[in-house]
């Protein structure tokens, strides 16, 4: 049942706006290696500062290190060079140009926090407008890891390196803030 569910909708929550897994790419997966770069064309790298780049590892590297053992530890480039072998697994975060839809719906394309991630057996791209719909779209990618990796214990746990499924997901946020609130008092 759970591989059904899993066919049928992406392990994020919350729930992507759009999202669909090709059926060409329904049996395969991306990897990430710990030779795995994330790669910022130059609007991305203008945005997303080192600062910025820097908290994103740590909390990237801790979380998969706290769920799944693993000891992954993966870079920042600007060198879109190294984007072009497709032997090197690769992340690409790329800034929205004027006029790229990023969702279907051009009334909210270009809304904080909106994302485009295409996940491909030999690369990641990440589409977003601002800072915050590039973490989302990381935080969306790692929610797929992690999920994939923790329901393949057995065949994935002993290798160092994270299985991704290839899903096409569009999203933006619903509301302003994201959040959750946990009232402790009638619990």
């Amino acid at each position: 049942a759970d591989k059904q569910v899993q066919d049928t909708c992406p392990a994020i929550i919350p729930l992507p706006n759009k999202y669909s897994l090709l059926e060409v790419n329904r049996s395969k997966f991306f990897y990430l290696k710990t030779n795995t770069v994330i790669i910022l064309d130059k609007g991305a790298a203008k945005i997303i500062n080192p600062r910025l780049r820097k908290q994103w590892q740590t909390l990237f590297k801790t979380n998969i290190h706290r769920l799944l053992d693993l000891d992954l530890d993966f870079s920042f480039n600007e060198n879109r060079n190294q984007s072009l072998n497709d032997s090197i697994p690769s992340i690409m975060l790329n800034l929205a140009r004027p006029g790229d839809k990023l969702i279907s719906d051009a009334a909210v394309a270009t809304k904080t926090g909106s994302y485009r991630l295409s996940i491909a057996p030999n690369r990641v791209v990440i589409t977003a407008n601002d800072q915050s719909g590039f973490l989302y779209g990381l935080i969306s990618l790692m929610q797929l890891g992690i999920h994939e990796n923790i329901n393949n214990q057995g065949s994935m746990l002993n290798s160092a390196k994270l299985r991704f499924p290839c899903w096409q997901i569009q999203d933006q946020q619903n509301y302003e803030w994201r959040g959750l609130m946990l009232d402790e008092s009638r619990n």
